[in-house]
């Protein structure tokens, strides 16, 4: 992915592809403090003494796939960037090069304060984010990742306190170098951070990192379902993040995957739909009568809409208890009130488990408020899995002739804003 041995040079060889870089520069020419320029693939920068400010290294990185060194003129001392990105609060890396190999040396670095928390505005989009995490992962970050935590881990921690990026760049430091329970800890500061904050939420590859950090320590403290729920986050988040999608075969044993985006504007797949309804206790009065979604269609009016609940591999009852109280609160609007709520699971089903036991209690209100849950199992890896990552609930808006007008989180608001349109284009739903 990126050529680290462009590093393997002693200091005069460096000093001189700088010199010769420098005369077939394209980036910022115009710079007195810097000599810039690519040559074979990578750019160097001489800084003259000069600590790169956050604009200069902005700009470095719009040139795509180059390998960047900034060298201190004055000391030869090397600073290398992991990748074409700041990889989550990381602005550079340091590099020492000598005797023809690698050979970091954190105790001769100044400048702490180069370390600093990275602007979001500042990035390009979440492929270079993407990029970014997986560098950060790579087997040669490890190793400059775990050096600069562990000579700097108290002073990164203070510096930590300033933003929850960089927090969650330490957080995958300490991953790099399998230190779970400093990870364990920066990543549930990031999560505090982040519940605390008054501003808006990160970028969804942001919030994918982090699970996929929490994913990575209960992993390894063998707590399974606390993993497999964290790194479906990670993937509901971001369902293109290699690392998550890695650790979920791995926790699995099977491959995910990706939500079916292409559903949105088509119909839903009909002839897959017909499961066997799961009524333990006898709440719903034909609790054999499979689930039908083109009987559904047939009663809905040009008004109605309908809601499919997909489940995945149920394990936690919390979110979807949550999306219980929210539709009973639906239920309760003539206007919002939907034709039907189907709910399908991949989880084979267990009159004794949890989900049956706490689920009654909603099944009740929602029978005394005339509206039927139906409930059907699909075989793992079928509808389940193909549309949403493993016990996160995924709710699709259905139009009369079963076309998904929107579907993901219930609370999300393109959700709630095809509800509203679907009942009532002037009614806007309050849950």
């Amino acid at each position: 992915m990126h050529n680290f041995a462009a590093l393997d040079w002693p200091q005069s060889l460096i000093t001189q592809r700088i010199k010769t870089a420098s005369r077939v520069g394209r980036l910022m020419p115009q710079s007195p403090a810097a000599k810039l320029g690519i040559q074979e693939g990578w750019l160097v920068l001489a800084l003259n003494g000069e600590a790169p400010s956050e604009d200069r290294v902005s700009a470095l990185y719009a040139a795509d796939n180059v390998e960047i060194v900034f060298m201190d003129e004055a000391t030869e001392q090397c600073f290398h960037v992991v990748g074409t990105g700041i990889p989550f609060g990381f602005n550079v890396m340091p590099v020492f090069s000598e005797e023809y190999r690698l050979d970091i040396r954190v105790g001769k670095i100044p400048a702490m304060d180069w370390l600093k928390p990275w602007n979001v505005g500042a990035t390009s989009g979440y492929t270079d984010l993407r990029r970014d995490f997986e560098v950060a992962l790579s087997p040669v970050s490890h190793n400059l990742f775990g050096a600069f935590l562990s000579a700097r881990k108290k002073r990164m921690a203070q510096l930590s306190s300033v933003d929850r990026w960089s927090q969650l760049g330490l957080a995958l430091a300490a991953l790099a170098q399998e230190d779970f329970d400093t990870a364990l800890a920066f990543g549930q500061a990031y999560f505090r951070n982040l519940q605390s904050s008054e501003t808006d939420s990160d970028p969804m590859i942001v919030l994918s990192a982090a699970s996929y950090v929490m994913a990575a320590c209960f992993w390894h403290s063998q707590d399974r379902d606390a993993a497999l729920d964290m790194v479906s986050d990670a993937l509901f988040y971001d369902p293109d993040a290699a690392p998550a999608r890695q650790l979920f075969e791995g926790i699995t044993g099977h491959a995910f995957v990706a939500p079916a985006k292409s559903l949105r504007g088509h119909v839903f797949p009909v002839a897959d739909y017909a499961l066997p309804q799961f009524d333990p206790y006898d709440v719903w009065a034909d609790p054999g009568e499979d689930l039908n979604l083109q009987q559904a269609l047939a009663g809905m009016s040009p008004k109605d809409y309908g809601l499919i609940c997909v489940l995945g591999v149920y394990r936690s009852n919390g979110p979807f208890l949550e999306d219980l109280q929210r539709v009973l609160a639906l239920q309760k609007s003539e206007e919002l009130r939907p034709a039907f709520l189907h709910v399908i699971s991949a989880w084979s089903g267990n009159p004794d488990s949890d989900i049956s036991r706490h689920r009654i209690g909603f099944e009740t209100q929602m029978k005394d408020q005339g509206l039927t849950m139906n409930i059907g199992f699909d075989a793992p890896d079928h509808i389940s899995t193909a549309v949403a990552a493993e016990a996160l609930p995924t709710w699709f808006v259905i139009a009369p002739g079963g076309t998904v007008m929107a579907y993901g989180p219930l609370e999300e608001g393109e959700v709630i804003t095809a509800i509203a349109q679907a009942s009532n284009p002037a009614q806007t739903p309050a849950m």
